[in-house]
Order: structure tokens, then C-alpha cells, then sequence
């Protein structure tokens, strides 16, 4: 619960991430705006407060002559600042400049005809913006400065007889509680600082754009992303599970042609993925009972029908289900085919067959054998008798004797009905196979030596031992082995061996014999069924009866020409099965 709770929370990480991330980008942008209009603000001050102060200087100088050469010639020098004022006032960068005295009284201004009004008394400021007159309201940069033109430096620069003009005249006394106040046009600074805001808000809108831009396609390709990482997480489960099916399955577009395949489908049939892909499916599922095109022409789907399938292997039989694939049209695109190898079920099918008629043939020959036995037990005592009648030099007592015989020979077929109707209910008990197959080898030592057969065995190390009836086993073992030495000519060999194989214990036993021809290989396990002159069939019919009973299995495999392997399956840790 808690990693699905923090799986959402990282899903929506990334959003809040980029949203923290914008608003930040906008911050920055309006900071940095602001603080670029700010400097840009300070410099055109600092640029307007030395320019004013130049030509302040400038103003202060020129007043200077201008007043000594007004003492000079004896005029008044009021007149002299005032056709000095009006000449600097033709300067495009000046709005106005005057003279006030300390209580704001206009007494020079460069339009004279503000002479005697009054302005703001307070001229302590070195520089300030006001507005300007009502009809342009432009802003006016103004500063206001002490009005000094006869300073302590320029005490050098006056002759003897200018100081003393200056000294008579009190205009020093006059001039020193004055300031001398300009205006200066900012109409250029201030388009200049719409520019530059202008352009600062075009920068920032397109920084929010880029920005935004930005944003939006890491937006865009992490959403790309987590579907790519979501489709690909998909198809990677989708794969996973179609190829850990236990059943093969099959798609195929409008046309009948393969498009995808899994790999127990391509064993089932027997190719390869790669040639598989793109081939018509008739040609890999290749049998008359099954038609792509009838699945794809109707709307009927297929369920577990049975068809036999000519693969590489030959004839496999096979379950095939398949339905129509359609798009959110309705439109048909395809079809998928579930395919079922039913070699096991039929093999299944055909041991319970076998099972039930084995069973049912076991209780007739334990009937028929018991109701026979008492009176070949009859008969062969009144052979005995008549044996003991007869003089020994006649036929009769040669009939005799071979009346006794086949009634014995009759006795050990009964016998071995018996054996095979009602076995012995096996004792297990943990036993060495390996003991087992030694002990079976000497019984068997005669007859190998007497058709001089070779046999090599083939023992893996640590095989464990295994829970079996000794007795029984020994029986099958012997039985089998007997066949081999039966089969094999003069000189032929026989090869044994024992290995493990997953959970199993195999007994391997091979002989170089003629073989068993394909049709009667089927039935060497069947009762009664046999290729000798002298054998009754129950031989491996009992051996398959006894395996059986240890949870084992047994198997045959043979070329005619070539010879013939018996591989008996036994299986670990478990126990065999009672016989009911």
C-alpha cells in the first residue's frame, strides 16, 4: 500500500517540479527586469546630476564676467544675469534656468516673464524629476545649487582692481543667499528608458516564452517518456505472458499470414520463429480439418477441435481453438489460434485403454485359469499312472511322459496368468539398482556365454538408492535382459546403463538384435503377443505390470536391422504404488 502511495506521489513529482520550476523562471525574469530598469534609471541621474552640474559651472563662470564687465562699464548687473540666462536658455537640453533667492523669489529666469513669481522654497536637493508645464508634462530633471559665481579658487584668476570692484560693489553679499535652480529636458531620456522597458518586456516575454517552451516539451517528452516506459513495461508483461502459455498461440492478419507466434507453438509444430513469421498458416498448420479462411468469413469462433497436423515430426494430433480479431470499428483484422499438442492426452487416453483392457483380460485368464488348473492337476496324475502301467519299451509310456510335459508347460502358462491377473503386492524397501542389475547379470551370465555376447555397462557414480521390491524387480530386469540375449545373434553385445535424469532413475538396456518391425512395436507390452516360436507373451506384458506398480514407466524404441532399448523410468523419493 505504502509503494503505491509513493509510486502516485513521484507520478505527480514531475509536474509540481515544472510548475515550481516556471513560477521560479518567472521571479527571476521580473527580477532581473526590474533591477535592469533600476540601473538604467540610476545611470541617467548620475548622467543628468553631471550635466547639470557642468553647466551649472558653466553658468556661474560666464555670470562672473558678465557681472565684472557690467561693474566695469557701470551698468547694472541684474541685466547682465538676465541677458545671460535667456542666452543659455536656447540650449535644446534646458527646459529653464534661474536665480531665487532663499525664499523661492525669482529674480533671473530665462524667460523673463516668470521674473518675481516664486517656487518651491525647499532647494536642498541636488537633483530631483518634477513635472513640467501643463501644456507638455514632460518631466523636468531640476537641480538646485548655491548660487557662488565669486569663489575662493578664483581669487587667483582676479586682477587687483577686479577684486576691488568686487569688494565696492556688495554683490557677493547679494549673490551668496541665491541658488541657482536648472531644468533640464528628460524627453529624450525618458523615450531612451521606454525603449529600454520596452525591449526589457519584450526580452522577458520572450524569456517566458522560451521558458514556457521549454517547460512545455519537457512536459511533452517526459509524458513521452512514461507512455513509452508504460507501452514498453506492457508489451515486455504481454510477451512474457504469451510466451510462458503452456499452449501455443497464433496470430494472423485479414489475409491468413502470421504475424506473431510463440515459442510453444513453434515447438508444437516443429519450425523456427523467424521462418514462421510472414508464411501463410496453412502452411505451418498444414490439415484438412482446419481453414483459416472459414474462421475469418464468419463470426463462428472454434473451440477445442480436434485436427491431425502433418509437422516435421509426421502426424501430431492437435486441439485448436481460434476466434476473429476486430478493431474499434468492428471491422475484422485477424484472427488468434490457440493450438494444444494432444500427444500426451492420447497417450494418456490410450494407457487408460490399455489399462481397462488388461484388467478385464486379467480377470477372464484368472477365471479361466483357475477353473483349467484342477483339472490338468487331474489329468496329469492319471498320465503318471498310466506311465507306471505300461512297460517302459513301449510308446505308451513315450505318450505318457509327453503328456506330463505339456500338461507342466500348460501349468507354467497358468502360472504365468496368475502372476499377470493377480501380481504381488510389491514390498518396497530402499535397494541399490545398481545391485539389482549385478545380481540380474549373473543369472544371465550362462546364456551370454554361450552365444559369446558382449556386454558393457554404463553405471553413473552416487545413484542413489531407490524404494522397490527386490524380487520383482529382479523379475522384470531378468525378463528384459533374457529378450536381448534372445534377440542378438552369435558374438552380438548388449549395453546397460543406469543414470539419473531430473527426478528420475533411468535403466538403460540395448541390444544389437533384428530389431521390431514398426507395426508390432505398438503391442510388445500387449498379453499373449509375441514374435517367438517357444514364448507366451506374458513376459513384458508382466514386466510392464510391475513397473507400473513402482510409479515407473517403461519404454521401447527400436529399428528394424539395428536393434532395440528398453528404458525402464523409476522415479526418487517416492513411493510405489499397491496394486488393487
Amino acid at each position: 500500500m505504502r509503494r503505491e502511495v509513493l509510486r502516485r506521489k513521484l507520478l505527480y513529482l514531475p509536474a509540481i517540479t515544472i510548475i515550481a520550476l516556471a513560477l521560479t523562471l518567472i521571479v527571476l525574469v521580473a527580477i532581473s527586469s526590474y533591477r535592469n530598469i533600476h540601473r538604467e534609471q540610476r545611470r541617467a541621474d548620475e548622467h543628468l546630476l553631471r550635466e547639470g552640474k557642468v553647466l551649472l559651472d558653466v553658468f556661474e563662470e560666464r555670470s562672473l564676467s558678465e557681472i565684472m564687465l557690467a561693474l566695469l562699464n557701470g551698468r547694472g548687473w541684474e541685466a547682465s544675469l538676465q541677458r545671460l540666462a535667456e542666452d543659455m536658455a536656447r540650449n535644446p537640453m534646458l527646459r529653464y534656468i534661474l536665480i531665487a533667492d532663499r525664499n523661492g523669489k525669482i529674480v533671473v529666469h530665462g524667460q523673463p516673464g516668470k521674473i518675481g513669481t516664486s517656487i518651491d522654497p525647499d532647494l536642498s536637493s541636488s537633483g530631483r524629476i518634477v513635472l513640467g508645464d501643463a501644456v507638455s508634462r514632460n518631466k523636468v530633471y531640476e537641480l538646485a545649487l548655491p548660487f557662488r559665481p565669486i569663489r575662493n579658487d578664483l581669487d587667483a584668476k582676479l586682477s587687483s582692481v577686479n577684486k576691488a570692484l568686487v569688494e565696492e560693489s556688495s554683490i557677493e553679499s547679494i549673490l551668496s543667499n541665491h541658488w541657482a535652480v536648472i531644468g533640464m529636458d528628460m524627453q529624450e531620456f525618458a523615450e531612451s528608458r521606454t525603449e529600454d522597458l520596452r525591449h526589457t518586456i519584450m526580452m522577458g516575454v520572450m524569456m517566458l516564452v522560451i521558458g514556457s517552451a521549454s517547460l512545455y516539451f519537457i512536459v511533452v517528452v517526459q509524458n513521452y517518456y512514461l507512455v513509452n516506459r508504460t507501452l514498453s513495461t506492457m508489451r515486455t508483461y504481454t510477451q512474457n505472458v504469451v510466451e510462458s502459455m503452456v499452449n501455443g498461440l497464433v496470430s494472423v492478419d485479414e489475409s491468413g499470414i502470421i504475424t506473431t507466434i510463440n515459442q510453444m507453438a513453434t515447438q508444437t509444430v516443429g519450425i523456427d520463429e523467424s521462418s514462421a513469421k510472414g508464411q501463410h498458416i496453412s502452411k505451418v498448420l498444414r490439415s484438412d480439418d482446419f481453414s483459416i479462411q472459414e474462421l475469418l468469413a464468419t463470426d463462428r469462433p472454434i473451440f477445442e477441435r480436434e485436427i491431425i497436423c502433418q509437422c516435421s515430426d509426421g502426424l501430431i494430433p492437435l486441439s485448436v481453438s481460434s476466434s476473429q480479431l476486430k478493431d474499434e470499428t468492428g471491422k475484422v483484422i485477424g484472427a488468434v489460434i490457440i493450438i494444444r499438442d494432444m500427444r500426451e492426452i492420447k497417450e494418456l487416453q490410450e494407457k487408460v485403454r490399455r489399462a481397462e483392457r488388461l484388467a478385464s483380460l486379467g480377470r477372464l485368464a484368472a477365471g479361466i485359469a483357475h477353473e483349467i488348473r484342477n483339472p490338468l492337476s487331474s489329468i496329469r496324475g492319471f498320465a503318471h499312472y498310466f506311465q507306471g502301467k505300461f512297460d517302459p519299451e513301449t510308446k505308451d509310456v513315450k505318450y505318457a511322459k509327453a503328456m506330463v510335459g505339456e500338461i507342466d508347460r500348460l501349468n507354467r502358462i497358468i502360472e504365468a496368468l496368475l502372476n499377470f491377473a493377480r501380481p504381488a503386492e510389491p514390498e518396497l524397501q530402499p535397494c541399490s539398482v545398481e545391485d539389482v542389475l549385478n545380481h540380474v547379470l549373473q543369472l544371465v551370465q550362462t546364456d551370454v556365454n554361450a552365444k559369446e555376447v558382449k556386454v558393457v555397462t554404463d553405471i553413473e557414480d552416487d545413484i542413489p538408492n531407490v524404494m522397490l521390491d527386490r524380487d520383482q524387480m529382479i523379475q522384470a530386469l531378468l525378463n528384459i535382459l533374457l529378450n536381448a540375449v534372445n534377440a542378438v545373434d552369435k558374438g552380438g553385445e548388449i549395453s546397460v546403463s543406469i543414470y539419473m535424469e531430473m527426478d528420475t532413475l533411468q535403466i538403460g538396456i540395448s541390444d544389437t538384435g533384428s530389431g521390431i518391425s514398426p507395426e508390432d512395436l505398438p503391442r510388445v507390452f500387449d498379453p499373449f503377443f509375441t514374435t517367438r516360436k517357444d514364448g507366451t507373451g506374458l513376459g513384458l506384458a508382466i514386466v510392464h505390470r510391475i513397473i507400473e506398480n513402482h510409479n515407473g514407466e517403461i519404454g521401447v524404441e527400436s529399428k528394424p536391422g539395428e536393434g532395440t532399448t528398453f528404458t525402464v523410468r523409476l522415479p526418487l523419493r517416492k513411493e510405489g504404488k499397491k496394486n488393487v
